[in-house]
């Protein structure tokens, strides 16, 4: 593995002392250490709400913008363009499988057309993500095969690494290496805050057409019908570092409906888990068979064998289209989005109508403004609840 290196701008104890401001805190919100400065804005309660990644071109920057999900005004700009050297390399429509970041975004990662993971720390006076390793993989290692049956000749295998991600608690950045015609790829692992010290340590290996599990679940009701791959496999980091594999029951790969399992949990590409081991997503209306319905959000169970029960209808909206569905658990709701516009609604709700929230994300700093493209990646909750 060849390596890059550059050091970090912000000391690691100076910036996880502004990430988790509210260990120190009490009930109502007071804490007794120093303040913050208010001129570096990077607190748990601006890393929380709508984070929604976005490039632009006239600017050479990509960004992400962290939104109050009440309203979509825009609470903190964090700039990820040394990140993605976007200032030397073109990109357009940002693919959010490329990037990974940490729970509590002191870290991002991003994989590059080259085959490199790319590591930055945030530094919280500049409000940007500085580079501190470059992940290659060595040369690839030369293999024998035939041709046309006769004799051999030596060529050389591509490998690549790709598909970062952290592990829960953080302290580990997860990586795959591709290596061109295997049928499996190892997943490397290397410390977050030491990525270089030492070689990469394997965690396992996974199917080749597998996903990283947070890519995989609730990805067709999230990002829309552009995400059509269905994958036989998910996988995960344990809380203890250990590689999850989850892969598809008999009967259960069809575009309708898809979910994977290890036999103790299930995860679903058309659904998202809910707050009590349920899980909530459109479902035809009879919750078994036929069509679609779009315009209700409804609660079920799903055994690891596929057996749907329980079923609940949660909110309705006539003569709208669902779109997309978040967990907010801040504020203990669900955020939908249907026909231009965000909406709320209580994790216990039975029936009724949701709450409008609002309608567009708004901004205070000129470069958001000039969005060539965004993906939201999410409802983040606040570090600490």
């Amino acid at each position: 593995m060849t390596n890059t290196r550059r050091s970090p701008q912000t000391p690691v104890s100076a910036l996880l002392a502004l990430l988790l401001p509210l260990a120190a805190c009490g009930g109502d919100g007071t804490s007794s250490a120093p303040p913050t400065p208010e001129d570096r804005g990077v607190t748990a309660e601006t890393l929380s709400g709508f984070a929604r990644l976005a490039e632009s071109s006239s600017g050479k920057t990509v960004y992400l913008t962290f939104h109050d999900v009440d309203d979509g005004v825009q609470k903190l700009f964090l700039d990820l363009t040394e990140l993605t050297d976007r200032s030397a390399n073109y990109m357009f429509f940002l693919d959010t499988t490329d990037f990974a970041f940490s729970a509590d975004f002191r870290h991002a990662a991003y994989e590059t057309s080259e085959g490199e993971i790319r590591l930055a720390e945030l530094d919280a006076d500049s409000r940007s993500y500085h580079v501190t390793a470059v992940l290659a993989p060595d040369e690839a290692a030369p293999e024998t095969e035939d041709v046309y049956g006769v004799g051999s000749e030596e060529s050389e295998a591509e490998v690549s690494y790709q598909s970062p991600q952290f592990s829960p608690n953080g302290s580990e950045l997860w990586f795959e290496e591709r290596r061109e015609g295997e049928e499996k790829y190892r997943v490397l692992a290397v410390p977050t805050d030491a990525p270089l010290d030492n070689p990469p340590e394997e965690r396992g290996e996974v199917p080749h057409d597998s996903l990283p599990l947070e890519e995989y679940e609730g990805a067709l009701l999230l990002k829309g019908p552009e995400s059509s791959f269905i994958p036989k496999a998910a996988y995960t980091a344990t809380t203890d570092n250990k590689l999850q594999i989850l892969t598809s029951p008999r009967g259960a790969a069809t575009q309708e409906f898809h979910f994977l399992t290890d036999g103790t949990r299930v995860a679903s590409r058309n659904f998202l888990p809910g707050p009590s081991g349920n899980f909530v997503g459109l479902l035809p209306k009879d919750g078994q068979g036929g069509e679609v319905d779009h315009s209700t959000l409804r609660t079920f169970k799903l055994s690891p064998d596929g057996e749907v029960s329980d079923v609940e209808e949660l909110v309705t909206l006539s003569g709208k289209k669902i779109e997309r569905i978040w967990t907010d658990f801040d504020n203990n709701r669900y955020v939908l989005y249907a026909d231009g516009t965000y909406y709320g609604f209580p994790f216990h709700a039975r029936g009724g109508s949701p709450t409008e929230l609002f309608s567009e994300f708004t901004f205070d700093d000129s470069v958001s403004h000039r969005t060539d493209s965004a993906r939201i990646l999410g409802i983040i909750p606040k570090q600490g609840t």
